[in-house]
Parts: structure tokens; C-alpha cells; sequence
């Protein structure tokens, strides 16, 4: 030790002094030429991360890199999904006209989300057409402002189908934004897809994407909108510019 008091050394702490020192000393073994090992885990094949046990509620400002960030996210949390069991994916996008480019940025995105996903339709001659209820992902389309507004009929796997739908998306002039009704209207349309009744061919994991800028102006809907998605453990993801500091205006 480097001292500079008078006895010219550093003392120990310790009240008794160890003849061996406590800290073990590293072993250098030499390395073992064409070693050979046992694997006790075969991987039969590639998987994404699978969901886990622990749930983490309300977590927020996710940070990426513009609308197509926003979109690989949510494919991965799709594909997490999808690896549980099939899943059944609305959309729900605000029809304000701040959002028209991103809608659009969105639905040109599409293809990849269903491409990343290896569902892609196939055409019918080379493979044979499937019942609704056998498709491992389906998506639905909701649009809202003043009024909620379905734009699929029922939920499909068809691209075409969810490229129209988007493109149904008309321009909501009052400037109202009625979020969280939306969403309750969401949850009692397709929580039979969640409990496998009401029509459903089985049970299906369902997860909610919220396309907005909005706080919402029905806010008062907040606690019983969150409390049905408890209820029927469905996720709610918002894809958005979010206020800053949680303030109501950013």
C-alpha cells in the first residue's frame, strides 16, 4: 500500500490477521485440446421469447423511432401472442386529421406485420381455403371520433380486407375523440373471441392497438373500461405521441 502516514504502511482493519488470506485464489487449468461436450437441451426449433409469468402493469412511453418502430414493437408483442395460442388483434385508430399520415404509415406497414408473422394468405389454388375460426391470427378494424364506427363486418385474415377497411377511414370534423368508449364497445363485441363462447370457435388470446394523439374526451370511461380489461385479461396497447410528464396537453 502506498501510504504516506508515518509508519510508512497501511494497516488492517481486521482485529486478528489470517495466515491465509480469505479470498480464494484463481485455478488456471490447461485447456483441454478437442474437448468434447454433452448438450442436454436439443432445440427442435427456433421460438421467439415466450410471455412471462410476471405481469407488469402500466407501463408507458416505450421509446422507438418513428411509426414504423411503433409497429415492429407491436409485431413482436403479436408474435409473443400467437405463441401462446391464436390471437385475434383489433385496431382501434382515431379518425382526427392529425393522424391521417400515420394511419396511413401504418396500413403500408401491414404487409410486413403479416409477413414477419408467416401468415400471409396464399392463394387459393395452392392452398385450401380455411374456416375463420382455425386462422392462427385475425384482426379487426374500429375507427373513432365522435361515433365508433366497425369497418370489418367480422374479424378476417385477408389483407385486402384490412387494407380497405383503413382505407375506410374517413376524417372525423368534430374534434371529439371518444377513446374509451370505443374500447368498451371493443371489449363487449369480442370477449366471446376471449372466453371461446358467443359464437367463437375457441379460445383465442385478443389484444387491443390504439392508434391516437388523444388524451380522449370521454375520460370518465377510464376505471370501467380498465376494469373489463382486467376482466377478460385483455392488453391494451396505444400507439401515440404521449403528453409530456402526463400532462393533458403536450
Amino acid at each position: 500500500a502506498n501510504s504516506i502516514s508515518e509508519s510508512g504502511m497501511a494497516l488492517s482493519t481486521a482485529p486478528v490477521l489470517a495466515e491465509l488470506s480469505e479470498i480464494p485464489s484463481p485455478s488456471f487449468d490447461n485447456p483441454t485440446i478437442n474437448a468434447t461436450f454433452d448438450l442436454t437441451n436439443q432445440i427442435d426449433q427456433a421460438m421467439g421469447l415466450v410471455r412471462s409469468n410476471i405481469v407488469v402493469k402500466g407501463m408507458t412511453g416505450v421509446g422507438t423511432t418513428g411509426t414504423d418502430g411503433a409497429v415492429d414493437r407491436v409485431t413482436y408483442e403479436i408474435l409473443r401472442s400467437m405463441e401462446e395460442r391464436p390471437t385475434l388483434v383489433v385496431w382501434f385508430f382515431d379518425q382526427s386529421g392529425s393522424l391521417q399520415k400515420r394511419r396511413q404509415e401504418i396500413r403500408d406497414r401491414f404487409d410486413r406485420i403479416y409477413e414477419e408473422l408467416g401468415i400471409v394468405a396464399r392463394s387459393k389454388k395452392d392452398q385450401p381455403e380455411k374456416s375463420g375460426g382455425d386462422e392462427p391470427l385475425l384482426t379487426s378494424i374500429l375507427a373513432f371520433g365522435n361515433q365508433v364506427n366497425l369497418l370489418t363486418p367480422k374479424p378476417t385474415a385477408e389483407i385486402e380486407e384490412i387494407r380497405t377497411a383503413i382505407d375506410g377511414v374517413t376524417q372525423d370534423e368534430s374534434g371529439v375523440e371518444r377513446v374509451f368508449t370505443a374500447l368498451y364497445r371493443g371489449i363487449e363485441k369480442y370477449k366471446g373471441y376471449r372466453t371461446g363462447r358467443g359464437g367463437a370457435s375457441h379460445e383465442r388470446n385478443v389484444l387491443f392497438i390504439v392508434v391516437t394523439d388523444e388524451r380522449g374526451d370521454d375520460a370518465n370511461g377510464l376505471d370501467a373500461t380498465i376494469k373489463e380489461c382486467r376482466k377478460y385479461a385483455i392488453p391494451v396497447y396505444v400507439i401515440g405521441v404521449p403528453a409530456h410528464f402526463g400532462r393533458d396537453i403536450a
